[in-house]
């Protein structure tokens, strides 16, 4: 890895970068490669796209910008384009999100477009897709983030838990590192003129919640785990729907 790239990594990662405690779980070789073979750019307005392919070849995961295959069970190769279009840290953390959220259903749990907070001991993700109010919600809380952007859940010992991840809006490290905290619920977000909570049970529960997974499409081999956490966490009683107004009174609603 050049200087230039450990320094923009450092800045984007924060407190999340340095050497690891221990064995790392994945390690990743970083090469310089044209794109010739990747995604082309889509048209004005188009979601950030990444997509996978399996096959007898194995899995090979691409982007506008990089392309990702493994070289063994905890070996990845990742080839990235370097271009005036898009920051080098930018692409290689849209990479480290994608193997994210492999990690996290390799183990039992997910990754999802939504933002984690800790407050009281708990923490809460407010999931859904962009414009849903992730944002909005997330400043109407008081308490300490785990990545305003990308969210991770965990199978725990007693539970589900949801560590900090650095993955944020600012791309300036603002998250810092923490223990995993107890989570107390997921929330897909609707935006309303008033506050409102629902718990939808049995497949429409399961529908709304895999709808606020991170690239579901992209883990063509892990699509059982998922499809096994989602309903194990359901079961649990920790996912909701929350319509809300930009306001704090939700809060009312969550804590009764």
């Amino acid at each position: 890895m050049d200087p230039g790239l450990d320094d923009e990594l450092q800045r984007r990662w924060g407190a999340f970068w340095g050497a690891s405690e221990g064995r790392p779980t994945v390690t990743i070789a970083v090469t310089k490669g044209d794109g010739t073979t990747w995604l082309p750019p889509g048209p004005p307005g188009e979601r950030y796209r990444i997509e996978a392919q399996a096959d007898d070849d194995g899995l090979l995961v691409v982007s506008y910008r990089f392309a990702l295959a493994p070289e063994s069970p905890s070996a990845w190769r990742l080839v990235v384009e370097e271009t005036p279009q898009e920051p080098l840290g930018r692409i290689v953390e849209n990479a480290a999100r994608y193997l994210v959220a492999r990690l996290a259903a390799e183990a039992g749990g997910m990754a999802l477009h939504g933002a984690g907070i800790a407050r009281q001991g708990k923490a809460w993700v407010f999931a859904g897709p962009s414009r849903s109010g992730k944002s909005t919600a997330v400043s109407l809380t008081q308490g300490e983030s785990l990545g305003d952007d990308f969210a991770v859940v965990l199978p725990a010992q007693d539970g589900w838990s949801v560590p900090a991840v650095p993955f944020d809006n600012g791309e300036n490290g603002s998250v810092q590192t923490t223990p995993p905290t107890p989570l107390a619920s997921v929330l897909r977000l609707h935006q309303a003129p008033e506050a409102r909570l629902s718990r939808p049970q049995g497949p429409l529960a399961h529908a709304s919640l895999m709808a606020c997974l991170a690239f579901p499409w992209a883990l063509p081999d892990l699509g059982a785990r998922l499809d096994d956490a989602v309903g194990s966490l359901v079961a649990a009683g920790l996912f909701a729907e929350l319509w809300f107004a930009p306001d704090a009174s939700f809060w009312d609603l969550l804590d009764a």
